[in-house]
């Protein structure tokens, strides 16, 4: 390997990722943009074999001269970066947000970012686009590059370069298909994974390994580079949040960004040199600061303003991220790359004293429950009275009185987290009216059978359980609680990662996610049919604009800053429209609706969200513990009382006018 020359048009590639990353970040087109991560991949692979080899063949490799160099290129923008995040927390942030940001901040300097993220982005933890420090994921799957490289071709420096090149080959495919293999399987293994993205950086190894041949017309290297350039724009542009990624969907980026870095080898194309041009140099030289700058500014906005961030506020964030990204790169990277006054010891010394201060730092406020202190008694209030009820998951929970011996359950909820959102409620009216029940819940589980969302399979055989515990058990009476809608609509913001699908479904589309709510409920509520049970569904409570609890605590803190968005009951009625149709298809003498509308809206036909005291949800979609006793008391109670009035023998229950008043009632919403 010859000496290593700078290419200005690697700065320029650089340039294109970090503006596309930072357009989908901040909504400004580029749906796909995200790619512009796989891009940095494949550039960090290529940079990283390139320097490594050249000392291995030099004879003058040491991995303390390697980290040395990472550390000054790495730590210090990023360490000021994460204090400063840290530091905007501390006025920005409610309790539970700044110990996850906390959290986060130990995990980063631990340089396993990644798998902190992969285990808090789940159901309850909160919307990923709410982490200030979700980002450095991708810097921690680069930093465990770093430390497995160098060993891999150091202890393949003897190798021939045909053997190396083919071991090199072998780590690149199994990555690959272990990519695709999970994205379809386990998606959040597949993106956050170090195995699992290593065939990205591979590529960038293979390009840094193989001999320096190029393609010897001028023409098939232009056209080589432009078909990069626009390999990569086009998946910026036409993928989407629901494109299955990586796995497969990010081979042509990568490959795109393999393809500009071999063509520009020798001498510059015209893609090469538009890249080289001093303006995408000057981005590419600071895009590291401003990829580490972009996403907690935009991160603690949403906290301020919302998850949908105005047009004019997105344009000061994009405009924030480069001015301190430029002073980032100015001030602290380019300082403590070049400087000679600080030797080795010093630079290892440092880092490792400003990462144990950061750890020390954030455990206080972990232990601190996220530093409440700063908060007056009525913010506290709000946040505490907003709690979801505590339940264990995947578990039969009973209820009410012991069961006598040989006495068997007389009813059981069944479903995801809405489930668990009543069951406070539906324990407090199982031990009022002296019933013994069972509550089954599984967060992101619909409650029928052979359904699974795409990243979790196990549903299957949680609802099969919980089926055959119902007909075992002789249970009579079954409630069925669900978010219905984004089983068969997908989320409200449009995506539709999270629609069921079966053996039978072909596509993962809201049609046809519609079928298979209609295919998996006709099964399931067949088989507690044949069993003698009658099933209570009971339809969703309305989905709010935004997260009430924070809004309130917010609005508490900072009088008129946020107003609360109130959900018409025409909105409420034309988002649940299409789940609600498919529901009361199987309305009978077993299956009938439980509808909370008309304890959910007052006069004026707008949503009650909270009262004087609390509120009633824990987030935009799930009922508080207070909530749900203020809102579907009126509701449960009696069908709890029938439950308890029957004889416990099988056999349907008599019916309640008042429930089936509830169920399908037209009458003018009323404040309960």
């Amino acid at each position: 390997m010859g000496k290593l020359t700078y290419r200005p048009e690697i700065d320029g590639l650089r340039a294109v990722s970090v503006l596309m990353v930072l357009a989908f970040h901040a909504g400004f087109g580029f749906p796909g943009g995200f790619v512009g991560v796989d891009v940095f991949f494949v550039i960090s692979g290529y940079l990283i074999t390139s320097l490594v080899m050249k000392d291995i063949e030099n004879d003058r490799f040491s991995f303390i001269d390697f980290w040395e160099r990472r550390v000054r290129r790495i730590f210090p923008a990023l360490a000021v970066m994460v204090m400063t995040t840290l530091l905007a927390g501390s006025f920005l942030l409610l309790p539970e947000d700044f110990s996850e940001l906390a959290i986060s901040a130990i995990y980063q300097a631990l340089l396993v970012a990644n798998y902190y993220f992969y285990d808090s982005t789940g159901y309850f933890q909160g919307a990923a686009d709410l982490k200030p420090l979700l980002h450095t994921w991708s810097l921690a799957v680069e930093e465990q590059f770093y430390l497995i490289l160098p060993l891999i071709l150091l202890s393949w420096r003897n190798w021939p370069a045909s053997r190396m090149r083919q071991g090199i080959w072998c780590i690149t495919l199994v990555s690959f298909i272990l990519s695709v293999w999970c994205t379809s399987n386990y998606p959040k293994i597949a993106f956050y994974f170090l195995p699992t993205r290593a065939w990205e950086l591979m590529i960038g190894t293979l390009l840094a390994i193989f001999p320096a041949a190029r393609l010897t017309s001028k023409w098939s290297n232009e056209l080589l580079s432009g078909s990069g350039l626009v390999a990569i724009l086009s998946c910026g542009l036409w993928y989407t949040g629901e494109t299955p990624f990586p796995g497969a969907s990010a081979l042509i980026p990568c490959l795109g960004a393999a393809c500009l870095i071999f063509a520009n080898g020798s001498s510059l194309t015209w893609v090469g040199q538009l890249l080289a041009h001093p303006v995408p140099v000057f981005i590419g030289k600071i895009s590291y600061s401003l990829y580490l700058w972009h996403w907690p500014i935009l991160a603690l906005l949403r906290h301020v303003y919302g998850e949908v961030l105005p047009l004019e506020v997105r344009l000061i964030a994009v405009g924030s991220s480069f001015v301190l990204g430029w002073a980032s790169w100015r001030f602290i990277e380019t300082p403590f790359r070049r400087t000679t006054a600080m030797d080795r010891k010093r630079v290892f010394g440092l880092s490792t004293g400003i990462s144990a201060a950061l750890v020390v730092f954030c455990t206080t406020v972990i232990v601190s429950d996220g530093w409440r202190f700063r908060f007056p008694d009525k913010v506290l209030a709000v946040i505490d009275g907003s709690r979801i009820a505590e339940l264990k998951e995947q578990e039969l929970i009973p209820v009410g009185p012991p069961l006598s011996a040989g006495e068997s359950p007389r009813f059981l909820l069944w479903g995801d987290s809405h489930a668990r959102a009543v069951s406070s409620l539906i324990r407090t009216l199982a031990e009022k009216h002296q019933i013994q029940g069972v509550i089954a819940s599984r967060s992101a589980t619909i409650p029928a059978l052979d359904t699974w969302r795409r990243s979790d399979r196990d549903s299957v055989q949680w609802n099969r359980k919980v089926v055959d515990f119902i007909k075992e058990q002789g249970i009579q009476h079954v409630i069925m609680a669900s978010r219905w809608t984004i089983n068969i609509d997908g989320r409200p913001d449009g995506s539709l990662n999270s629609l069921i699908i079966d053996a039978e479904a072909s596509e993962r589309s809201r049609e046809e996610s519609g079928n298979v709510m209609r295919r998996s409920m006709k099964k399931t509520l067949r088989e507690l049919e044949q069993a003698g049970v009658t099933v209570w569904i009971l339809l969703q409570v309305p989905q709010q604009k935004a997260d009430i609890p924070k809004i309130i605590a917010q609005s508490t803190l900072f009088p008129g800053f946020r107003e609360i968005p109130r959900t018409s009951l025409q909105e409420h009625r034309q988002y649940q429209a299409r789940v609600n149709a498919i529901l009361q298809e199987f309305c009978g003498p077993n299956v009938r609706l439980l509808d909370p509308t008309p304890f959910c809206f007052d006069e004026k036909g707008y949503s009650i969200s909270f009262d004087d005291q609390l509120p009633f949800y824990c987030d935009d979609h799930h009922l508080s513990e207070y909530g749900a006793n203020r809102l579907l008391s009126a509701l449960m109670e009696p069908f709890l009382q029938e439950i308890a009035d029957t004889t416990g023998l099988a056999g349907k229950p008599k019916a309640d006018p008042s429930l089936q008043q509830a169920s399908h009632s037209e009458a003018p919403p009323q404040r309960n």
